[in-house]
């Protein structure tokens, strides 16, 4: 009896512990004092617009750094929630073994050292098409800006540009054809053009190594389905084979027949061209082509590209809109990409971010910025004139195959600024073409052993988007 009696009693007091209990919790909820289950998900949970009360959104930008200031001002715009952006070099990138953001942009070339790092992640599923790996769901993109963000058969990220560079060449002149060797030649004949562009502005790396590529794509009929440097089976460079010396003696006759024609801005190029001061170049359209100070009218050029069966640039003749016959192209991945940080910590904020700066409008502001950003389209008047032109002529080039995707790999910071070393020199002294290849190539070799040669070719047949 007492003992039934002792266990009625302990009963009645959990029975009492628990109801108060729950009126602690409950009046703890209401006045904030722990975190109900409810409040909790209506306060952190990431909405379109952001809160204000979440943490900042944290964005690496890696060699970008003129567009903290817009990023900055235009996303209050969009979002409640501020950002936290870490503007970084190139070399510095290089330099840091760890990363941490929630967003990352960066220069296209990177996309193997980002994935091969482990610094992004791939694009969120519900931003590609449906049952798509490879496919984002912004069909109005160029088809090669698809192409440009993927890395062993899956898709990494929002293409804020992927810029292409072709031979722009003024209707006002005689030019037939868009045939380097031809150009040249012809070029040369004229004194005058030659002698009123002299140059000393100093030489880009990336207008170098923009150029070298293209002369490659002249002269490699297989550069697009396999690649133009390396031997996949072994990964050892192919510099001393006779294409990379044939680009490399067009290089140099474009250097000394059209001084500044290798060295200037590609921007520059493109412009100087709109203003009739040089029959052609090698450029493409910028933040300023379309100021009002150009007034080309929209067939005032002609563009072209690559043709690699018929080792030429062509151009049609007889067009009123000046859209040329394109081929094989190259893209060297000076656009930028945004993607999702591996670390990120806010998965819906940062699909979100991505989602917002591939709108038009993001575009067309920090377009008038950097030539690494444009719109994804010509409708509604977001391109006209010859911007219109070049965006038709890369959209064209597309039916005539991929273009080259190069030295994107992992480690391909290290590959390209040994490839510029060796151009700047070959193009100071032609008769050390063979010696600078030949030494470029065996320090190419060196970089692959020191970062292993199994993972340079995984990662090389992953950039070549032959294998997963």
């Amino acid at each position: 009896m007492a003992v039934r009696t002792f266990f009625m009693v302990e009963t009645k007091l959990f029975s009492i512990r628990s109801k108060l209990f729950v009126v602690t919790v409950l009046l703890a909820c209401s006045s904030g004092l722990v975190g109900c289950p409810e409040g909790q998900n209506k306060e952190a949970s990431p909405t379109v617009g952001g809160e204000e009360s979440r943490p900042p959104l944290r964005v690496l930008m890696i060699g970008c750094p003129d567009l903290s200031e817009a990023l900055q001002l235009r996303w209050r715009s969009a979002s409640q929630q501020s950002l936290s952006l870490e503007p970084i070099s190139i070399d510095e990138f290089q330099e840091r073994r760890s990363f941490s953001a929630d967003v990352v942009i960066y220069p296209a070339y990177l996309l193997g050292d980002v994935i091969g790092r482990g610094i992004v992640s791939p694009t969120p599923k519900r931003l590609m098409l449906e049952g798509s790996t490879t496919q984002y769901m912004n069909t109005s993109w160029p088809p090669h800006w698809n192409h440009v963000a993927s890395y062993g058969k899956k898709h990494w990220g929002i293409v804020l540009g992927a810029p292409l560079p072709v031979v722009v060449q003024s209707q006002q002149t005689s030019l037939q054809s868009f045939q380097l060797s031809e150009l040249i030649r012809k070029t040369t004949e004229a004194s005058a053009i030659r002698s009123s562009n002299s140059s000393d502005a100093p030489i880009s790396d990336d207008s170098l190594l923009s150029n070298y590529l293209l002369m490659i794509a002249c002269t490699k009929k297989d550069a697009a389905a396999t690649g133009s440097f390396f031997h996949l089976s072994d990964m050892r460079s192919r510099l001393t084979e006779k294409e990379y010396r044939q680009a490399a003696e067009l290089l140099i006759q474009l250097h000394e027949q059209l001084p500044g024609g290798v060295g200037i801005e590609a921007v520059e190029a493109w412009q100087d061209v709109l203003r009739e001061a040089k029959p052609w170049s090698i450029g493409r359209p910028g933040p300023a082509s379309t100021s009002p100070e150009i007034t080309a009218s929209p067939d005032g050029i002609q563009v072209g590209f690559v043709n690699a069966p018929n080792d030429g640039i062509h151009s049609a003749t007889n067009t009123s809109t000046s859209v040329n016959d394109v081929g094989t192209t190259v893209d060297v991945g000076l656009g930028l990409m945004v993607s999702v940080g591996a670390m990120s910590r806010q998965s819906s904020a940062s699909t979100f971010f991505l989602e917002w700066i591939d709108d038009d409008e993001q575009r067309l502001a920090l377009g008038r910025i950097t030539e690494l950003v444009v719109p994804a389209k010509t409708e509604n008047n977001l391109l006209t004139g010859p911007d219109a032109q070049y965006d038709r002529c890369c959209r064209k080039a597309w039916a005539h195959g991929a273009p080259m995707l190069e030295l994107r790999l992992s480690g391909g910071i290290q590959y390209r600024r040994r490839l510029v070393q060796a151009i700047r020199s070959f193009l100071e002294n032609p008769q050390r073409i063979d010696e600078e290849l030949r030494k470029c190539g065996e320090d190419w070799d060196k970089i692959t052993i020191a970062m292993g040669r199994d993972r340079q070719r995984n990662s090389a047949e992953q950039s070549y988007l032959l294998s997963d």
